[in-house]
């Protein structure tokens, strides 16, 4: 529990925040518009499963870019929030969430689901999101906020081809391109 949080307190949290939001089609430095009033999703109360976080840093895609000029805007639809991967702090969490998800203050990498992201445009570069605590994971304080903020699509990749080609303990691995982001984490899992 929060310092200064009593267990019926919910904490503060503004009622706008701000987003980077979707508003025509075209490239990002086109089509993204910094906006301070977008809603802050709700504080998960009772058993809800959901976290909500303070994002602190977000990776950029570079499929998101193809996406924000490919697909039209739909009528009568949301402003759309890009971006799938993040870090951050969890603000609070309902009773249904992981226990280790439940500790306001607890450094955390998160992904919204790509339907959410790219079909409901809720995306994950704004201030606050509000996920299940299925998709949010705990990181120790000392790791970097901004170099984890990436690690769940790069490492998820770096593991399954790890899996796929079998590699195992003695195994000679070339990895070309082992400057890139799962690259980076193909040359230290294989290690």
């Amino acid at each position: 529990m929060a310092e200064g949080m009593s267990s019926t307190q919910l904490p503060t949290v503004p009622p706008t925040m701000r987003a980077w939001v979707r508003r025509r089609r075209g490239p990002a430095s086109d089509a993204l518009e910094l906006v301070t009033d977008y809603p802050t999703p709700e504080v998960p109360t009772g058993s809800s499963p959901d976290v909500l976080i303070r994002v602190s840093h977000v990776s950029l895609q570079f499929s998101s870019e193809a996406i924000m000029k490919i697909l039209p805007i739909l009528p009568f639809t949301s402003p759309w929030i890009p971006e799938i991967e993040f870090s951050g702090v969890v603000v609070a969490a309902g009773g249904g969430a992981p226990t280790e998800m439940r500790d306001p203050g607890s450094h955390v990498i998160a992904f919204q689901n790509i339907p959410s992201a790219v079909i409901m445009g809720h995306g994950v570069l704004a201030e606050y999101v509000r996920l299940p605590g299925s998709q949010v994971a705990r990181i120790d304080g000392g790791i970097g906020m901004a170099s984890a903020s990436g690690i769940i699509g790069a490492g998820s990749t770096a593991l399954k081809m790890i899996r796929t080609a079998g590699v195992r303990e003695g195994h000679t691995v070339l990895v070309n391109g082992a400057s890139g982001s799962v690259g980076s984490v193909l040359v230290q899992l294989c290690k």
